[in-house]
C-alpha cells in the first residue's frame, strides 16, 4: 500500500466563524468592559434557554466547569468519582484537582460510551459522583446512570464537552444530570476560542458556582460598578475561572448558528453511514434511533486491519484523521499517579487500538466524504 503525498488537506475540525463574530468581538473591545459583564450574563441566559435549564454559568473552560461542579457538591479527599478512561485527560484531572480518586468503569464496544453495568460494579461506600462523558457527541445511557445515582445517592456530572446540540427525544445533552459541563474550545461544535459552561436547575448551586469561578467573591466588579458600591466579601476559597466578554459575545453569535451547524454535521454523518454500509472492516459508532448525536467527530473502528497503517495512509492523502482517545491511565503521568497499568479496562483498550476519528464539521462536502471513504477503501486493500 503506497500512497503519494498530496497538497490536499481535509481538516479534522474547522470552526464556523464570520463577520458576525468579528463585529461582536469588536463591539466589546470598543465598549471598554472586557470581562465578566453583561455579555456574559446574556450568553448564560441564552444558553440556559437553549438547553432547557433554569441556570447556566459561564466559565473559562470545560475543565474548570467540571472542577467547580465537583467542588460545589462537596467532593474532596477520600471520595471516589466514577468516570470513563476513554476521554480527554481533562475529565480525569478535574477529579484529581479536588483530591478525590477517579475510578474507571469500562466502555461498551458498540458505542464507545461508559457501561452502566461496569459503573455498578465500581460503586463503593466512598463513591460520591458519576461523571459520564458523551463521547463524539453521542449521549450516554442517562436513564441507567440516573437510576444508579438515585439508588446510591450520587451526584451526576455530565461531561458534555462534545455534545452541544445532542439530544434524546428533544431533551438536550447536559440537562439529564445534576450538572452539565460544556467546552467551547476551537475544535468544538461551537466555540468562544476558549471557554465553557455549566447548566443546572438549582439556583443555590448556581450561586455557589458563580462565587467559585471568581475567587469566592460575593459581588463581581460589573455589579459593583452598576450599583456604585466598592464593597464585597470573600466567603469561600475560589478560583479565577471567569469567561471574558469577548468570548461571551462570540458565544452569543455561535449559539444562533448551533442548530444549523449540528444539522450540517448530521448530514455528513449520514453520508458516511451510507458509504460504510458495504465495508465489513469498518464499524461506526452505534447510535440508537432515539438519540440525536452532535457528531463532534465521526469515529470508526477498523476490524482485521492495522489501525495505525490505515491512519498513516489517510494522513498521507491529506485527510487529517486522528485518534480519540488513549485511555487516560496509560499516559505516563497518570500511570504513576493512579498506579494503574494496561488491562484495567479491556474493552476500552481494545477499542483504542482500533479507532479512528474522521473529519466531521460544517465545511465537509459530499466530495470530501467520497474522497475520504474511497481513500479508506484503498488503504484497506
Amino acid at each position: 500500500m503506497g500512497a503519494e503525498k498530496t497538497d490536499r488537506k481535509i481538516a479534522l475540525f474547522e470552526p464556523w466563524l464570520d463577520e458576525k463574530e468579528i463585529d461582536a468581538a469588536a463591539a466589546v473591545i470598543k465598549s471598554g468592559w472586557l470581562s465578566h459583564g453583561k455579555k456574559t450574563e446574556d450568553f448564560e441566559k441564552a444558553f440556559a434557554k437553549y438547553s432547557g435549564t433554569s441556570e447556566a454559568v459561564a466559565v473559562s473552560s470545560c475543565t474548570s466547569a467540571l472542577h467547580i461542579s465537583l467542588v460545589s457538591t462537596g467532593i474532596s479527599f477520600g471520595d471516589e468519582v466514577i468516570t470513563t478512561p476513554f476521554t480527554f485527560v481533562a475529565s480525569v484531572n478535574s477529579i484529581l484537582y479536588t483530591g478525590a480518586k477517579p475510578v474507571f468503569a469500562d466502555i461498551k464496544k458498540e458505542d464507545f460510551l461508559i457501561d452502566v453495568d461496569s459503573i455498578n460494579e465500581k460503586i463503593t461506600s466512598k463513591t460520591r459522583a458519576i461523571m459520564p462523558v458523551h463521547y463524539a457527541g453521542m449521549i450516554c445511557d442517562m436513564k441507567g446512570i440516573n437510576d444508579l445515582a438515585e439508588d446510591h445517592n450520587l451526584t451526576v456530572i455530565e461531561d458534555a464537552a462534545h455534545a452541544v446540540g445532542a439530544e434524546v427525544n428533544g431533551k438536550k445533552a447536559g440537562s439529564f444530570g445534576d450538572y452539565g459541563c460544556f467546552s467551547f474550545y476551537p475544535n468544538k461544535n461551537m466555540t468562544t476560542a476558549e471557554g465553557g459552561m455549566i447548566i443546572l436547575d438549582d439556583s443555590g448551586k448556581a450561586t455557589t458556582l458563580r462565587q467559585l469561578r471568581a475567587h469566592g467573591m460575593t459581588s463581581s466588579a460589573y455589579k459593583r460598578d452598576k450599583t456604585y458600591s466598592w464593597d464585597y466579601d470573600v466567603i469561600r476559597l475560589g478560583y479565577n475561572y471567569r469567561m471574558n466578554e469577548i468570548e461571551a459575545a462570540i458565544g452569543i453569535e455561535q449559539l444562533k448558528k448551533i442548530d444549523e451547524i449540528t444539522e450540517k454535521r448530521r448530514s455528513v454523518a449520514r453520508q458516511y453511514d451510507n458509504k460504510f454500509g458495504s465495508m465489513k472492516e469498518i464499524r461506526p459508532q452505534r447510535i440508537p434511533p432515539d438519540v440525536q448525536s452532535s457528531y463532534h467527530f465521526y469515529p470508526i473502528v477498523v476490524d482485521g486491519f492495522s489501525r495505525d497503517t490505515l491512519l498513516d495512509f489517510l494522513r498521507s492523502k491529506g485527510i487529517m484523521a486522528s485518534v480519540h482517545y488513549r485511555p487516560v491511565y496509560l499516559f505516563e503521568s497518570h500511570r504513576k499517579l493512579l498506579k494503574l497499568d494496561s488491562g484495567h479496562c479491556p474493552v476500552t483498550e481494545d477499542v483504542f487500538s482500533k479507532i479512528i476519528s474522521l473529519p466531521s464539521h460544517p465545511f465537509i462536502t459530499e466530495s470530501n466524504v467520497d474522497f475520504i471513504t474511497a481513500s479508506i477503501s484503498e488503504g484497506l486493500e
